[in-house]
């Protein structure tokens, strides 16, 4: 069913952005919303960890490489359009590493604009003598060598086997460093002054370590700190190599002793959620974690081995499970070998889950959003999942920006490159310049500065959203909008002739009947064009004395054109 309007009476609603609804890809970032960044040519890179400037610049952060050594890959791209910021490192990235082997897994940014990155530091390549590893980059990326004095840090636990992983860093508020650890035997939280020396007034030499029995030392550790300086840690646990391995959680105070009000002196084991649930780990996935509002966490977990669905588990305050969220505490995501668990909190309590719709080694990124007690939200994509278009781009993490917009990054499976791509809840600001007519203008969408170019060759002061042609030819129009260049597609603009619009003796009746349009003519015979907006002609034919009833099934939706005699009539199709 069509229904016929008047162009004056067409208006323009403007919805509001809310973040339930479904945002789609930004257009002016990277290509048609997503960018890929070569980091490491011929090799493959993994993005894990993120950092904001105040500039609006974003720090992408992760490891990469096919085989020893492996090595921290970082980058630095224009959140607006997704280009690599050239002051940075070389040419936008930076792949690093210290001793023989570096593994980054997490990052932090500075007041003073420094970065921290966190995670693995090995002597060799053999499996022994990994340690966990904080280090610091000046803000071009420059190793900062006052940092320890080597611009490095890979002190291990002081209690059974040093080696270790940091799967997240923070910065307090009196600029320490802090690094959720997860080792062979136990998890901890180590804390360093801004000098990367090890804290000695936290925890007696820095070290917060808390016995757990065993650990399967992959990437199965999440953490939040609070603006106190305590740390909650979710990480996966056994008693023995030998036994079920499940979640246990672990809460620091601000100087490092566990909280005797959370959990069992400050270890909150849950056997329930075990191997049956989690499956046997798989070292290439990570955990997150998240506040939620007023009091608890999410913990994110899953990709492994035997059940890769990645599921979130709810928790209280004290450490226990939070049977009033999803089913029992838990919510699984369903499909076919789904993998991830990078968690982002909206500011009402509502959590978006970033993750891969199929196996490890491709599909396409998908976006879960739960409402605040754990059910989908149904304005949300599909059933609360966003499905990404890119093809084999998985998300690894994501998060929202201030204004709404969703990014989320991870890599590109078809050539090991790290990838990011941008959501937008306001299309049109977000998307390409495209250009149309609408008699006697072109006009161009978006917003932003213009400048109006034909055949090539720009047009001197045209820089308005509308442009009246005055010769044939093709005009295209060079749009900088959030600081980001782009080109329209041309637009072939070929004169018909057409006059203003006149009154005369036609006349659209604004009705259908039977997916038809009625003009009126009071005059002589005449002929009639029906035009879109690019001139392309739809139907002619001819009018005659009277009620004319022209067929407009064929005709889509949006603004036409019909030609009668020298006038022009506009019309709009909606459906």
């Amino acid at each position: 069913m069509h229904r016929l309007l008047s162009l004056s009476l067409v208006a323009v609603i403007a919805l509001s952005s809310a973040y339930g609804q479904t945002p789609s890809p930004a257009t002016i970032f990277g290509t048609n919303g997503c960018a890929d960044i070569n980091i490491l040519p011929g090799q493959t890179s993994f993005l894990k960890s993120h950092a904001l400037q105040p500039d609006g610049k974003l720090l992408l952060a992760g490891w990469g490489g096919d085989g020893f050594p492996y090595v921290a890959c970082m980058a630095r791209i224009d959140t607006a359009c997704g280009a690599l910021d050239p002051t940075f490192g070389q040419n936008g990235v930076l792949v690093h590493h210290f001793e023989q082997r570096t593994i980054c897994s997490s990052m932090a940014l500075q007041a003073d604009g420094k970065i921290v990155g966190a995670g693995l530091i090995a002597a060799s390549n053999a499996g022994s003598g990994q340690f966990p590893g904080v280090w610091r980059y000046n803000a071009d990326g420059s190793v900062d060598s006052t940092f320890n004095g080597t611009g490095y840090n890979n002190a291990g636990f002081s209690a059974g086997s040093a080696a270790g992983k940091v799967q997240n860093v923070f910065i307090d508020a009196d600029g320490r460093i802090l690094a959720a650890i997860i080792g062979y035997s136990q998890i901890g939280v180590f804390r360093y002054t801004a000098t990367g020396v090890l804290d000695t007034s936290y925890s007696a030499d820095g070290r917060a370590e808390m016995p757990v029995g065993y650990t399967p030392f992959h990437e199965d550790l999440g953490a939040v700190m609070d603006p106190d300086g305590s740390v909650t840690i979710a990480a996966l646990v056994g008693t023995s190599a030998f036994d079920p391995t499940f979640m246990a959680l672990a809460r620091f105070l601000p100087d490092g002793d566990p909280d005797p009000a959370f959990g069992t002196n400050g270890l909150a084991l849950h056997p329930t959620i075990s191997t049956s649930t989690l499956g046997s780990p798989d070292g290439s996935k990570d955990w997150s974690m998240v506040r939620r509002p007023g009091s608890g966490f999410l913990v994110g977990y899953g990709a492994h081995n035997g059940d890769t669905r990645p599921s979130i588990a709810a928790f209280n305050e004290d450490g226990s499970i939070d049977p009033t969220y999803g089913t029992n505490g838990i919510v699984q995501v369903t499909g076919s070998n789904p993998v991830g668990s990078g968690l982002w909190m909206d500011d009402d309590g509502s959590v978006l889950l970033f993750y891969r719709l199929s196996n490890i080694t491709n599909g396409p990124g998908a976006i879960l959003r739960l409402t605040p007690d754990g059910q989908p939200e149904a304005g949300f994509g599909t059933n609360g999942v966003l499905q990404s278009p890119f093809a084999n781009r998985s998300f690894a993490n994501g998060f929202r920006l201030g204004g709404g917009d969703l990014v989320a990054y991870g890599a590109n499976n078809n050539n090991g490159n790290g990838s990011v791509v941008r959501f937008s809840l306001d299309v049109e600001a977000n998307a390409l310049p495209v250009i149309s007519y609408d008699f006697p203008d072109l006009v161009v969408s978006g917003g932003g500065s213009v400048q109006w170019f034909l055949d090539g060759t720009p047009i001197s002061g045209a820089t308005a959203s509308t442009h009246t042609p005055t010769q044939n030819g093709t005009y295209t129009v060079e749009m900088n909008s959030f600081g980001c260049v782009n080109t329209s597609p041309p637009f072939q603009f070929l004169s018909m002739g057409i006059g203003e619009p006149g009154t005369g003796s036609i006349a659209i009746v604004n009705t259908l009947v039977d997916e038809h349009m009625v003009i009126e003519n009071n005059g002589g015979p005449v002929r009639f064009i029906v035009m879109d907006t690019s001139g392309r002609e739809l139907q002619r034919g001819m009018l005659g004395t009277g009620r004319t009833r022209i067929p407009m099934a064929s005709c889509g939706t949006g603004l036409h054109l019909v030609r009668v005699g020298d006038s022009v009539h506009r019309f709009v199709v909606e459906r």
